[in-house]
């Protein structure tokens, strides 16, 4: 039920090490867009307050900035991801870089232990991949675990049980 041959997971890995930047690079299209559309809407003639209690101008300028923020986060995120490259060294110990198949009600599921972004989900051969951080509570389960090891994780606020099926390097 839960084979995959370890070719296949190795390629799935590769791919989705080479689709991490096209994953961030299209979110920080998404924020310039969206920040280009805020700060359009904050100089337009219509956000210009009609009386003292008007604040839609104020309103649209407060989310200009956020959003050219969150354009600055994005760029990082892309840089990082563009240069990111995971040790692949042999271990036996759940890592960051470490693709991880976790055995979990009859199902696969895939996690790529990751230093930031943690929640991303990427789609990468027909395979969902969720990126997970160390801090998060999943990493923070994963962590110090191994191939064959058992744990719980929250499914949907219901405690579930776990297995480690495989760290793929």
């Amino acid at each position: 039920m839960y084979e995959k041959s370890v070719l296949n997971m190795m390629r799935l890995k590769e791919r989705l090490l080479v689709l991490l930047p096209v994953f961030f690079q299209e979110r920080l299209d998404g924020a310039v867009a969206a920040a280009n559309q805020a700060k359009a809407a904050a100089t337009d003639s219509e956000s210009v307050a009609e009386s003292k209690y008007d604040t839609f101008g104020l309103e649209n300028s407060y989310l200009a900035h956020g959003q050219s923020q969150r354009v600055v986060e994005c760029r990082e995120d892309l840089h990082f991801f563009s240069n990111w490259k995971p040790k692949s060294d042999e271990h036996d110990l759940v890592s960051i870089g470490d693709l991880v198949e976790i055995g979990v009600g009859g199902l696969s599921v895939f996690y790529l232990l990751v230093p930031k972004c943690g929640g991303n989900k990427i789609l990468v051969q027909d395979v969902w991949v969720q990126l997970v951080s160390f801090d998060s509570p999943l990493g923070k389960s994963l962590a110090g675990k191994s191939e064959g090891d058992e744990f719980f994780i929250l499914r949907s606020g219901i405690e579930t049980s776990a297995e480690i099926l495989e760290i793929h390097l």
